[in-house]
């Protein structure tokens, strides 16, 4: 993992991939925020930054994603909400004697 800082702004991210099965370098610019965005998302200072953005990008697919059925169930609540059909957890508690 190289990096080096270009500019105020900016820094270049290069990366030696060597945990997949084929090896790629690649270089990338990013803002100084996105990479302190992306140290502080690191488990550890030492965790490379292919490590890292592949957690991340693994971390964004979802493998399960919602049913059409689960969607209509969500805006027939958001529906309740906007009607006003709710109930505190109060409220629902007395009724359930709990």
């Amino acid at each position: 993992m190289y990096m080096s800082s270009h500019g105020s702004s900016t820094s270049t991210i290069s990366s030696p991939t060597s945990s997949h099965t084929t090896s790629l370098t690649t270089t990338i610019r990013i803002s100084r925020e996105t990479k302190e965005t992306l140290d502080s998302l690191k488990h550890h200072p030492k965790e490379s930054y292919d490590t890292l953005i592949s957690r991340l990008a693994n971390l964004a697919c979802d493998d399960e994603p919602l049913s059409e059925e689960e969607i209509e169930d969500i805006r027939a609540s958001l529906a309740d909400i906007e009607a006003g059909r709710v109930k505190t957890l109060e409220a629902v508690r007395r009724e359930l004697g709990i």
